[in-house]
């Protein structure tokens, strides 16, 4: 799960990152979130999204499946 939160009472574009190592995840496995918020490259997550004031978005993202890997390609 991932939390994003804009602690400010202006809008604004709220991210960051961290390494999937630091997350005790494999940095050479697939990852995606299921809404697209935020992504995984070169082993780390990375995200950015503009939100409204005092706002909170909880987001899961998760393995991608082999199958869905292929489908992808």
């Amino acid at each position: 799960m991932v939390n994003v939160l804009n602690l400010s009472g202006k809008t604004r574009t709220v991210g960051g990152s961290i390494d999937l190592k630091t997350l005790d995840l494999d940095p050479t496995t697939k990852y995606a979130s299921p809404d697209g918020l935020g992504t995984v490259e070169n082993g780390r997550y990375k995200v950015s999204v503009e939100m409204p004031p005092w706002s909170a978005q909880e987001r899961e993202f998760r393995k991608v499946a082999r199958t869905q890997d292929a489908i992808n390609r």
